[in-house]
């Protein structure tokens, strides 16, 4: 997706979309039943197609994956770590798993590999000109803050 086709940045670099962003019409006053039907309906729209997967997925996750109701009057360690390891999955298919099978500690820092030095030498200049410009004074705030706090011990 390329950023020109939707905006462009003053010589100050800020970005300045073509149109404004509207609302969409289900909340336009007067109420507007043709537009908001196809908001809601189109493809793609606010339900198709990424709402209904989600619906569809809790609701065959619930049907499918989960114990019967009157497992839930009581509630044993059986049907609780089932209950557990099914959200566990759900949410690790919808977040990633994040290559936890190599680095399962993420201890593993990939900028010191050998292709990403070209990365850092082509982003640091950007990262720094962007904290000039929020007044982000970086490490220096954070050890400022140690200093006024000496009682706290995380501080390096």
């Amino acid at each position: 997706m390329a950023e020109s086709n939707y905006g462009s940045r003053d010589k100050r670099g800020h970005y300045r979309p073509h149109k404004r962003v509207g609302y969409p019409p289900i909340f336009i006053w007067p109420l507007q039943p043709r537009a908001a039907l196809k908001w809601v309906f189109a493809v793609p729209g606010y339900l198709v197609p990424w709402n209904v997967f989600y619906i569809c997925v809790g609701v065959l996750s619930w049907f499918l994956l989960s114990p019967p109701l009157e497992a839930y009057a009581k509630i044993p360690f059986q049907t609780f770590f089932l209950i557990f390891l099914k959200n566990s999955a759900l949410v690790a298919l919808y977040f990633g798993v994040y290559d936890v099978l190599q680095d399962p500690f993420e201890e593993h820092n990939i900028a010191n590999e050998i292709g990403s030095q070209q990365v850092i030498e082509r982003m640091l200049p950007k990262l720094i000109a962007w904290m000039d410009q929020q007044g982000d004074k970086g490490a220096l705030t954070e050890l400022s803050a140690c200093e006024r706090a000496a009682s706290f011990k995380a501080c390096p």
